[in-house]
């Protein structure tokens, strides 16, 4: 794929994009006027669905040549030139995969046909003035290609096909549509002479003249003699001659077309057998090359599988165990004759062949003789070698002539070659976009095979290896149900042909968990792990590098479903037991340390944590360096830790790093690099940085749903960690809507996921906020005994939910039960977590808050230690700290200081509107208790103070939360008090008729300690029978949090082998 940089703009390309294949060949001469038609019918159309063209004519004939000469000789009007492959749904659907991939979209590496069609199409949409290439278009493919030029997009779309009325269908008229005939003699003539290497003399140009005439005028048959005579070395009469005494019937295609076809076919029979004779290797390649897809051929230049251990079955004659692969090989491949002294001039049918011996797979193995077999098929133009991808190119011309080469009694030993040497090269890595992109091309040719192999007579065993090394990559491309289905038919074969207990058996199931565990789908996976586990013990030794991988990857499932002390114990053993046979710098091992790490942050002891991911950390910058992946998802979890430590400044250097890092070598929206830009966004919710959290976090949430769609998983966290930040920002409708939506989406799949809980929690805060205590009570009950009932009692999560449990007794009145919980919370944090963790602040302040309302208790050691911590941890400026402060000058005020008490509430309201801006209602909260302050002295002045504080608090919590929220009907409340103390009648009678409006069940009790009176009543109340000095418990503002929601990475130890 080429790409220039240019200028980036909105909706706009921001690179030149150019994945057209180098098949473009020198020797391409004339279609002037083709080539002006194209350029006039294209930039005439008025409308944009009129902006396509379809050249259609018979293969060979030259319409891919001219398209691409289309591009060569107009792309510099482009703004990108991008070419996709059809000739099948399954062909164009993988084109459009490879595309995604290229283009860097965000939907990259997904297996989904529908999504990554949909993200190519408003790709199209949202950029201007591109080229599209669509190439061999058939009946098939008609609805997928129309869906995907549906969009009104500003670009050109140029398509080829055999088929006129496919053509039209897609193009709309047929005046859009232009049928490609045989060039002119000349043309022919020239292109020939191109490509011979002889002088274009009078007598050779006649001579010329009958030979592409003879070849039907189709450029890739004339270059092909053209490549027949230069390697020879013969003139045109020898040439003739032999064309001559080929035979004149050799193929049989069913079309139109097989007329025309005929001395094509004669060629063909030539240069078999001068490749028999001359390049008995070359020929012996080309036939197997016939029997796979010609647009991607792989380069089957690595033999990783040398071995095969597989035990013959009795039923499989052609079982290819090595003893005897390479004799079978020999019987079954090649049907060309060893050359003879009287095979020299004896010209052969394309069928006129035997089945005795065969070097194929010798040639595949050795690469010396595969390139010089490769070159010579490049220098005879029966292949084009690709120089960007390590795939070869044939015509479908081509190929379909040299299948006919095979013998019927011959085409199922050729299948099953092809399949052999598919299993034996298939790349062991499917890792990187480069090794993507390789794999991508064995993938599909081999899903083809096995295919065709299912339908004959070909034993199961003969294919099922490859089939096993094929799920693997559908499992890592996110086919998860096909990748399931694939393991699930190998599996009997394996247990008949190896028995039951085997390595390959264990190996099986191993990647079939494996499988399980990434589509979600954990109690499937943790049986399947336990098998592979056992099936492993009885074949190797506990400590084995096999024993504890299976039961690595176990732990990590059992942890994923909430049994964290079980998984602990789990990944303990195994860390322990890399440790002792591989050493500390292995990778496996430094694995393994990351993931318990990993599982200590996940019950909350994240200073143990801290420091095994610090020491792992260091290791792996020693041992791989501070790019490697392994390295990076250490920093990130690293930065998770100390993010969950409370030390948010030093967290978010750590963050950028592992941003940065990830979206230089993955792209902005690959998975690993969207974890770091959620937890990024959750960083700024906790130092309160609201706006941008927000703008953050909505890139994210639309990144997951392009990706993943609207449904997945990891969709609902997002949309979770969005309602967090508005929750914290005061939108509570807002918070509610994606709260309950993340919600539903995780009940519909993942109803006991701890995340799920976490939302259930998230739910009873923001009713409690909102002053709707029935709703409250119900979440905050159901979160805190999920937790309990999955995590057990003294977990971390399980402790968050407590506190926000205690909170909500804490308003409704259930003081010492409150009371009670808050302590427990209290206990459980501090045995778990480090001093001045923000859980422990959370509490403290709580306690606190409590302890107003209880005379035995002292508010004062509670706020005065959360204070100190806060400043010291998160700063005097950080909201929390700056809540706690407020809490201490209300306890000020409520004992009667009331000068300190209104100086530092005043400093809070600064604070508060420097930091989080004038509209959020933190801002109110410290509005209505300077409003509280001002009103005790009952002077004219500050009462005249208390109505603008008041006013300002009410016209915060409207705009904030609407009319029907506790905080403003308090706010409201107060300011009716006040303007009857300032004896403005018409105005207290305004502000009074809203108290009408507020439900039955809003008594001042809720909030004020008056009993059950109403809160009509109390602004109806003449202002010396109300204390002033009464703590008012506002809904929202009073506490504070710092939740827990950051992502963290298992770390795997090396990059994923593919094995059987």
């Amino acid at each position: 794929m080429k790409r220039q940089l240019s200028t980036n703009a909105p909706g706009q390309i921001s690179k030149f994009w150019s994945n057209v294949p180098g098949l473009l060949t020198v020797e391409f001469k004339g279609r002037d006027q083709e080539l002006q038609w194209m350029r006039h019918a294209l930039t005439s159309a008025i409308h944009f669905e009129r902006r396509r063209i379809g050249l259609y004519g018979m293969t060979g004939i030259g319409k891919t040549q001219l398209m691409l000469k289309y591009e060569e000789r107009f792309h510099s009007e482009y703004t990108s030139s991008i070419f996709l492959t059809s000739g099948s749904q399954e062909k164009l659907i993988e084109s459009v995969n490879q595309l995604v991939e290229l283009l860097e979209l965000p939907e990259r590496g997904g297996s989904n046909p529908a999504v990554n069609l949909n993200a190519l199409r408003q790709w199209l949409r949202a950029n201007t003035n591109w080229l599209l290439l669509i190439d061999n278009v058939g009946d098939l493919e008609y609805d997928t290609i129309l869906d995907l030029l549906s969009s009104t997009s500003e670009g050109h779309v140029i398509l080829t096909s055999q088929r006129r009325g496919a053509m039209e269908s897609i193009t709309g008229r047929h005046t859009m549509c232009l049928e490609i005939t045989e060039p002119s003699v000349e043309d022919c003539v020239d292109i020939f002479f191109e490509g011979c290497g002889m002088k274009a003399t009078v007598a050779n140009r006649k001579l010329a003249q009958v030979i592409v005439r003879d070849v039907g005028y189709l450029p890739h048959a004339v270059k092909q003699c053209a490549s027949y005579i230069k390697e020879n070395g013969i003139d045109l009469e020898e040439y003739l001659d032999r064309y001559s005494k080929a035979p004149e019937k050799v193929l049989g295609w069913q079309d139109s077309y097989s007329k025309r076809r005929e001395p094509i076919s004669k060629h063909f029979v030539m240069i078999l057998q001068h490749l028999r004779e001359n390049h008995v290797d070359a020929a012996n390649l080309l036939r197997l090359f016939s029997v796979l897809q010609p647009e991607a051929i792989p380069v089957f230049d690595h033999w990783c599988r040398e071995q095969d251990t597989a035990k013959k079955p009795q039923t499989a004659p052609y079982a290819t165990d090595q003893s005897n692969f390479l004799n079978i090989i020999a019987r079954v491949a090649c049907c060309i004759s060893p050359r003879t002294s009287k095979s020299k001039d004896r010209l052969i049918s394309l069928q006129d062949t035997s089945c005795d011996t065969s070097e194929t797979a010798n040639v595949v193995k050795d690469n010396e003789r595969l390139y010089k077999a490769i070159a010579k098929l490049v220098d005879f133009s029966l292949v084009r070698r690709l120089s960007e991808k390590n795939v070869l190119w044939m015509h479908d011309l081509t190929r379909r002539s040299i299948g006919q080469s095979i013998p019927d009694s011959d085409r199922t030993q050729f299948l099953r070659l092809a399949i052999q040497v598919l299993y034996h090269s298939f790349p062991k890595k499917d890792n990187t976009l480069k090794e993507r992109l390789i794999v991508d091309a064995y993938l599909n040719q081999s899903v083809e095979l096995i295919e065709q192999a299912r339908k004959t007579s070909i034993v199961q065993w003969d294919y099922v290896p490859l089939m096993v090394i094929c799920a693997q990559c559908m499992r890592n491309r996110g086919n998860y149900p096909r990748a399931i289905d694939w393991f699930k038919m190998a599996m009997p074969e394996y247990q008949r042909n190896l028995g039951n207990i085997h390595s390959r058996v264990a190996s099986l199931l191993h990647n079939m968990a494996l499988t399980y565990h990434e589509a979600s789908d954990l109690d499937d996976a943790e049986k399947t792990y336990v098998a592979a586990r056992d099936m492993r013990r009885q074949l190797f030794e506990e400590d084995s590098v096999e024993v504890l991988d299976t039961m690595n990857k176990l732990a990590a499932c059992i942890e994923r479903q909430g049994r964290l002390k079980e998984g602990e114990a789990m990944f303990d053993s195994t860390y322990k037991g890399f440790k002792q046979r591989l050493g500390i710098m292995d990778p496996i091992t430094l694995a393994a340390a990351h993931n318990l790490a990993l599982c200590f942050a996940n019950q909350g002891r994240v200073a143990e944590a801290e420091v095994l991911y610090r020491e792992t950390l260091q290791r792996s910058e020693d041992a791989f360096g501070p790019e490697d992946f392994g390295t990076l998802k250490t920093l990130g979890n690293l930065a998770v830790a100390v993010d969950q430590s409370g030390r948010l400044d030093e967290a978010e250097p750590l963050y950028q790093r592992a941003l940065a890092a990830y979206t230089k070598l993955c792209g902005a929206d690959d998975m690993l690099t969207l974890r770091v830009r959620s937890n990024i966004a959750c960083l700024y919710r906790q130092q309160g940085r609201f706006a941008d959290a927000e703008t953050a976090m909505r890139d994210a949430v639309g990144a997951f749903v392009t990706i993943f769609g609207d449904d997945h998983f990891h969709t609902a966290v997002a949309l979770y960690d969005l309602g967090e930040i508005l929750l914290e920002k005061g939108a509570l409708d807002k918070s509610q809507g994606l709260l309950a939506l993340a919600l539903e989406k995780m009940n519909a799949k993942s109803a006991q996921h701890p995340l799920t809980f976490r939302v259930l929690d998230s739910l009873g805060i923001l009713h409690r906020e909102a002053g709707n205590l029935f709703q409250a009570d119900y979440f905050s009950a159901l979160a805190c005994s999920q937790n309990e009932a999955l995590l057990g009692r003294d977990d971390p999560f399980t402790l968050v939910a407590a506190n926000n449990r205690a909170e909500y007794l804490h308003a409704a009145g259930q003081y010492q039960e409150s009371w009670d919980l808050y302590v427990r919370c209290l206990d459980g944090f501090r045995k778990l977590l480090p001093a001045r963790h923000p859980h422990i602040l959370m509490v403290l302040n709580n306690l606190g808050r409590l302890s107003w309302l209880l005379p035995t208790k002292d508010p004062w050691s509670f706020f005065l230690e959360a204070l100190a911590d806060s400043t010291s941890l998160l700063g005097p400026r950080h909201r929390c700290t700056v809540t706690i402060a407020m809490n201490i000058a209300r306890t000020k005020f409520s004992q009667g200081n009331h000068i300190d008490a209104e100086t530092a509430m005043l400093e809070v309201l600064e604070l508060y509107k420097v930091t989080l801006g004038v509209e959020h209602p933190y801002v109110g909260t410290a509005n209505f208790h300077c409003g509280m302050c001002y009103a005790s002295t009952a002077q004219s002045n500050d009462l005249l103070k208390a109505r603008s504080a008041f006013l300002d608090a009410s016209d915060c919590f409207l705009k904030a939360f609407g009319p029907r929220h506790p905080n403003y009907i308090m706010s409201v409340c107060m300011l009716v008090r006040i303007l009857q103390e300032l004896q403005q009648s018409d105005d207290a009678e305004t502000y009074r008729s809203v108290l009408e409006t507020i439900p039955q069940d809003q008594t001042a009790g809720r909030y004020i300690n008056v009993g059950d009176t109403s809160l009509t009543y109390m602004a109806l109340a003449l202002i010396d029978t109300f204390d002033w000095k009464s703590i008012v418990s506002l809904p929202f503002g009073e506490t504070i949090r710092l939740r827990w929601g950051r992502k963290n990475v298992w770390r795997e130890p090396e990059p994923a082998i593919l094995e059987d």
